[in-house]
């Protein structure tokens, strides 16, 4: 599977009813930027980070693995691409940053 349709699924699935907005740039180093935005309002779990660490979801719905979909994004992206994740708030709902 593509690396983009990896993040896709990963993140569509996260963010089930979000609207998402993905944008992508190329750096002079040849990196890739991928943002993708949705508008759930951002996450309320602190700090931030956490929302990476393996079963560290607060959803409340016990047919649906918790916490593990950002994080198996996560560390795929480190292992295997050498690459990096992190979020951040804004005023419409989270913001994930992949770089590769």
């Amino acid at each position: 599977m593509p690396i983009f349709e990896l993040i896709y699924m990963n993140m569509k699935f996260c963010l089930k009813t979000a609207f998402l907005m993905i944008n992508f740039e190329q750096n002079q180093d040849t990196n890739l930027r991928l943002i993708v935005e949705d508008t759930l309002g951002g996450t309320l779990q602190e700090p931030i980070e956490s929302i990476f660490e393996f079963e560290s979801s607060r959803q409340n719905n016990e047919n649906m693995p918790h916490g593990t979909g950002l994080f198996m994004l996560k560390t795929i992206l480190e292992t295997f691409f050498l690459g990096s994740i992190s979020c951040n708030n804004t005023t419409q709902g989270a913001r994930f940053e992949i770089i590769i």
